[in-house]
This record gives C-alpha cells, structure tokens and sequence, in this order.
C-alpha cells in the first residue's frame, strides 16, 4: 500500500522560477556597471597619471600609473585604439622612470610594454633612450631597430584595418544584461507553457 505521492501547487514553483532569474537579470546587470566603474577609474588614473608626468611630477606619475595597474585587469570596456592600453600604462611608467633618471626601472617597464604590443613603436624609442643613459649602445641600437620595425607594423595594421569590414563589438557590454534579462523572460515563459 503506497500512499499517493503529494502534489505540489504549481503557482509558488513559478515564482520561485521567476525570482531565480530575476535574480540572474540583475546580476548580470550589477556586473555589467561594476565593470564600467573599473574602466572608468582606469581612464581617470591614467588621465592623473599623465597629467603629472606632463608636469614633470614623475613620482606621482608613477603612484597613479601603479594604482592604474592594479585596477586594469578588472577593466573591460576599454578599446585598443581608442582607450588606454596595459602597454599604455607601462609606456607612461617608463617615461617616468627616465624623468627620475632610473633608467634600470624604466628598461624593466618599457620591456614590459613591448612585450604586450610588440608594435609599440614609442616604447622601443624610450627604451633605446633609457638604455643609452646607462651606456648600453648595443641594445639601444637594437631597440631602435625595434622601434622601426613596430612604426612598420603599426602601419600595416592600420592599413588592415581600414580595408577590414566594419564589426559590431563595441556594442556587446551593453547588450548583455539585455540579453539575459530576455533569456530569462523567455526561459519563464517557456515553463509556463510547459505546465
């Protein structure tokens, strides 16, 4: 003699449905301005940063630029060609680092920034500058060679570029939590019709 299983009300399991995704919708949401917040601050450290290292105010420079870093990773709305780089920033550290005279640290950080973009021309311009203040002639004439092949490069992809068909990437943040709002509106639904 088996009991007859209970039968649960169908009405709370939706709800509890719809709160779940509603949960998810806002999330995504949160994350999404999150996100925009680290870039924003990014671009105001580093607006800092070379307001400073214009001035002359190199240890400041620096302090912005380090707390730059430490934000970036979190940074994604930023665009290669339009926004600030991670090599940006190492090229910036690196200018600073000549206006202090440590040409050690400014080679550290402009190698830094040539190996993210290897076709940072700059970069490899003020590394051949730091390394020749430390009498390093050799690898500031290679610097220099490295200078010129990545003003080639940057050329060639910019020439890439142009040619290229035009893509829609710039406008995926903001269409995520659209879309997960509208996963979710249909997933709802979908289990209501179901029922």
């Amino acid at each position: 003699m088996h009991s007859p299983a209970p039968t649960l009300n169908p009405a709370p399991i939706r709800k509890i449905r719809f709160l779940a995704i509603a949960c998810i919708a806002i999330l995504l949401l949160v994350s999404s301005a999150a996100a925009a917040d680290t870039t924003d601050k990014v671009r105001e450290l580093c607006k800092q940063g070379e307001t400073a290292l214009y001035a002359g105010q190199y240890q400041q420079a620096l302090d912005a630029f380090d707390q730059c870093l430490a934000v970036f990773p979190g940074a994604t709305g930023l665009d290669q060609y339009r926004d600030v780089t991670e090599a940006d920033i190492w090229v910036n550290k690196g200018d600073a680092y000549i206006g202090l005279r440590q040409y050690g640290n400014a080679v550290t950080a402009l190698d830094k920034a040539t190996t993210l973009d290897p076709s940072y021309a700059e970069a490899f311009q003020l590394k051949a500058r730091a390394l020749r203040a430390l009498n390093r002639t050799a690898e500031a004439d290679a610097a220099e060679t490295g200078m010129e092949q990545a003003a080639q490069k940057r050329l060639d992809d910019f020439d890439k570029a142009a040619f290229a068909k035009p893509t829609t990437k710039a406008g995926l943040p903001a269409i995520v939590p659209v879309l997960g709002i509208l996963g979710g509106l249909l997933l709802c639904f979908v289990c209501q019709k179901n029922r």
